[in-house]
């Protein structure tokens, strides 16, 4: 017998821009199509592969049904010819038809013992939360039992060092998941989870740990526990963290980022692991935040940047702060350009790291973006956010003395406790700049250009205003346009 083949085309629609795909089988030269009831356009066909490209968000899902469907057609030939019946494309129509019903019928009958698996698993998960309970009245009661032995002299091991030894356990396996590794790993294991985010899960979880350990907790004359997230904690926790004279001296900014992740971590205790903890940290833990100081690069100040000759060790963390104002995207977007796709209309588009939105970046922006990519061949991921952000003040604090510009010191604006912070030093803008202040300039140079926020939001892949606005500098430039229309009103 002959061998049967499938292949993939593109049946045109009348204007000819697209059209729907089918797979066409075929065997001893007659052929048979079978719809997959997709449709693409043109520009996202690749007619020599036979798949669609990735410009079509929906691009993998296509393709594998696509796959599915030749996979399909052919096992239904294979099988009549095992039986000796040459697999003519309106036989294999008709068994095809007996396959896909033997299908949904096998499919039916495991949604029903899917269910039936899940009623089980139910009522084991009602028992232990049933049992769960039992053993925190169990706890509370024998704490109470210790509390009035220790009235009359006796010395008794802590009752609440089984919880504190819970609530670590968990502290534990939620940073591991999160960062990959605990915060006592070997450096080999620190270097194989070295990227920004997971440094940070093992930063927090070494901060929480610290404060356990500090006079601001044992002042609390508690122990560390599910069962107590109330608001004498949080404050306790924020005092710790935020102390003037202590280790972190962070600010409400900061110490929010610190609030977000337990509240992540206690959701998770909740619902990964349906501990019973006390609710009420939905209502006190609130995350601080203050209004951020947004530092930008003029156009100006990016063209003297891109001109700026720099030691060759230097040249990546220029090309990149000059790229990030030219596209938006942040250090861990520019890191992972291996997913950009460069379209035939000129638009770079992937997800962003941290929101994981959707970006279209139009190229014909600035043509220095094309020039940037290409110079690396778009493997953009060269250092680390850290190693950026310290290397390109070194290079902006050299360009503005050379220019003699933004010589001025600036007061930044921090906040504890929703109290400003009257000592606050003054810095220099380059000692203020990081890889966020090049998506903050990307966001306020395109609005200056007349841009709608609604377009500006699409390009870069965001779909919360309100953290857009956080990006956009106050624009300045309409009180100066006034007080020049009244000046020529009033010599007139």
């Amino acid at each position: 017998m002959k061998k049967p083949s499938t292949s993939t085309f593109i049946r045109l629609n009348p204007s000819k821009t697209g059209g729907a795909l089918n797979v066409l089988y075929v065997y001893d030269r007659k052929k048979k199509p079978f719809p997959l009831k997709e449709s693409v356009l043109i520009s996202e066909w690749d007619d020599k592969s036979e798949t669609v490209n990735l410009i079509n968000q929906r691009a993998k899902e296509i393709n594998k049904k696509k796959r599915d469907l030749e996979t399909d057609l052919l096992y239904v030939a294979g099988s009549l010819m095992e039986n000796g019946i040459e697999p003519y494309p309106d036989i294999v129509t008709q068994e095809y038809e007996k396959f896909l019903l033997g299908r949904k019928q096998k499919n039916n009958f495991k949604r029903g013992l899917k269910a039936v698996v899940h009623y089980e698993l139910d009522e084991v998960e009602s028992s232990l939360k049933e049992l769960e309970l039992q053993k925190q009245n169990i706890l509370s009661q024998r704490k109470t039992i210790w509390r009035e032995a220790e009235k009359y002299g006796f010395e008794i091991q802590n009752s609440n060092s089984e919880e504190t030894a819970y609530f670590m356990l968990l502290l534990k396996e939620f940073v591991i998941e999160k960062a990959g590794c605990w915060i006592d790993a070997t450096p080999e294991e620190k270097r194989l989870h070295n990227d920004g985010t997971k440094k940070g899960w093992r930063s927090w979880a070494n901060n929480l740990i610290s404060w356990t350990k500090s006079r601001f907790f044992s002042n609390l004359e508690t122990v560390l526990s599910f069962k107590q997230l109330d608001k004498t904690i949080y404050e306790s926790y924020g005092n710790y963290l935020m102390n003037p004279q202590g280790k972190h001296k962070m600010t409400d900014n900061s110490f929010g980022g610190q609030v977000k992740n337990c509240i992540t971590f206690f959701n998770w205790v909740t619902y990964e692991k349906h501990v019973q903890i006390d609710n009420r940290y939905k209502k006190h833990w609130k995350r601080l935040s203050e209004e951020k100081l947004i530092i930008n690069l003029s156009p100006s100040e990016i063209d003297l940047l891109w001109k700026e000759e720099v030691k060759p060790h230097l040249e990546k963390y220029r090309d990149l702060a000059v790229f990030g104002c030219l596209t938006s995207l942040r250090i861990s977007d520019i890191k992972n350009t291996q997913g950009v796709v460069l379209d035939d209309n000129g638009f770079l588009r992937g997800r962003t790291q941290k929101t994981k939105g959707n970006y279209k970046i139009d190229t014909k922006l600035d043509g220095r973006i094309i020039e940037i990519g290409e110079k690396y061949e778009w493997n953009l991921n060269l250092c680390t956010e850290q190693t950026f952000n310290k290397q390109i003040k070194t290079i902006l604090k050299s360009l503005f003395i050379k220019y003699n510009i933004n010589q001025r010191k600036i007061k930044e604006p921090k906040y504890r406790w929703g109290k400003l912070i009257k000592d606050n030093d003054l810095k220099y803008k380059h000692e203020l700049f990081s890889s966020h202040c090049c998506r903050r300039s990307w966001v306020t140079n395109m609005s200056t250009r007349g841009i709608s926020d609604r377009v500006l939001m699409e390009m870069m892949g965001s779909t919360s205003l309100s953290e857009f606005n956080k990006y956009k500098a106050v624009k300045t430039i309409h009180i100066r346009n006034e007080v020049e229309k009244t000046a020529i009103l009033q010599s007139k």
